[in-house]
């Protein structure tokens, strides 16, 4: 039997997956503040930072080809919800003075927002409408604070707005120099600040590392288009769900982790 080249959609969630794992690890607190590991949480993010090109890859992907595109958002919707709650122990700031609605945003709920301006680009009439409804929806991710905007909504469009093949280079190289403007202008930006607010030095941190959003395209060149298909019902219905749960395992176990271990030992 001839073994299929390249990756398909079951190999690209997997690496997707376990860099979700790594991002989540990196800026949840579970790994101390300290100056003397902030490196450690800069590396995990760079190396999971590629999880979101190939997320975006994904869901342009379901968007053309799922059954029912209601259904599967339902589905992200739902798990939203449910991983609201988690996702609110895990990323809350106890010493903060007010809860946060973004706290609440967990990734499912950015994949839910990029189907659904996805899905709105392509039926919008007018180019000059298509343009506009871009400002406007990566302004609406950021005034919402979903999970690394804007970075994610903006590498989510050079996905899907050159998926066909002969514009593949441009959604290259539009990612790749996008990445090396995170780099430079989150670098410089960190530089000068460097000193006024932890705060701010742990976003810009963030915004360099997800530069590492670059490592994901030699993966998005490898995508052969195939879903690896099941045949069997308990098969086809854990590749279906898994990620799914897994997502809702590694978010509750993270926020036990963090707030009944970690927190009870230091205190």
């Amino acid at each position: 039997m001839v073994k299929e080249q390249g990756l398909d959609i079951i190999k690209l969630k997997l690496i997707a997956f376990t860099g979700t794992v790594l991002l989540n690890i990196a800026w949840c607190g579970i790994i101390p503040s300290s100056n003397n590991m902030l490196w450690l949480r800069i590396v995990l993010s760079f190396l999971g930072a590629s999880a979101l090109p190939i997320l975006a890859l994904i869901t342009s992907e379901s968007i053309k080809h799922t059954r029912s595109l209601f259904k599967y958002m339902l589905r992200l919707l739902a798990l939203s919800v449910i991983c609201g709650f988690p996702y609110f122990f895990l990323y809350h700031n106890p010493t903060a003075s007010n809860t946060m609605f973004k706290e609440y945003l967990s990734g499912p709920f950015t994949v839910f927002f990029v189907t659904g301006i996805l899905f709105a680009y392509d039926k919008l009439p007018y180019k000059w409408l298509k343009n506009t409804s871009i400002v406007l929806f990566i302004a609406l991710s950021v005034f919402f604070g979903l999970e690394y905007a804007p970075v994610s909504i903006i590498i989510a469009y050079f996905i899907h707005l050159y998926s066909s093949e002969d514009k593949r280079k441009f959604r290259n190289f539009n990612i790749v120099l996008f990445c090396i403007a995170l780099g430079a202008i989150g670098g410089f930006l960190f530089y000068y600040t460097k000193g006024k607010s932890n705060v701010l030095n742990i976003d810009l941190l963030q915004l360099v590392s997800l530069s590492g959003c670059v490592l994901a395209v030699p993966l998005l060149n490898l995508y052969n288009g195939k879903e690896n298909k099941f045949t069997g019902k308990a098969s086809r219905f854990l590749v279906k769900y898994a990620f799914y749960f897994g997502y809702l395992a590694l978010i509750a176990g993270l926020a036990l982790l963090k707030n009944f271990v970690i927190f009870k030992n230091a205190g």
